[in-house]
């Protein structure tokens, strides 16, 4: 994988979407997200997965775009983060 990602923190959830997780009991709402990552695609054409992670940096949950641009959209839909807001960083 690329060792370049993207990273920005939530402004707020807007409530957009819900994400859940499976539960026991069925299905359980995730917590809020503290930041985001979008990593990209292993090769050409991949995607790019929008990770939202907890404050330890654990993946809360992710969803796949077919490109950065997809990702930042949604990532903007959901919490409110504009497309400079994202930080390019390498591994």
């Amino acid at each position: 994988m690329s060792s370049r990602f993207w990273t920005a923190s939530v402004n707020r959830v807007t409530g957009g979407t819900l994400h859940t997780v499976a539960g026991s009991n069925g299905p359980e709402v995730i917590p809020p997200p503290n930041s985001l990552r979008i990593e990209p695609p292993e090769k050409e054409g991949d995607g790019y997965l929008l990770l939202r992670l907890d404050p330890s940096g654990t993946c809360l949950a992710d969803t796949w775009h077919a490109t950065l641009e997809e990702a930042q959209a949604q990532a903007e839909f959901e919490y409110e983060v504009a497309p400079d807001a994202w930080a390019e960083k390498s591994a």
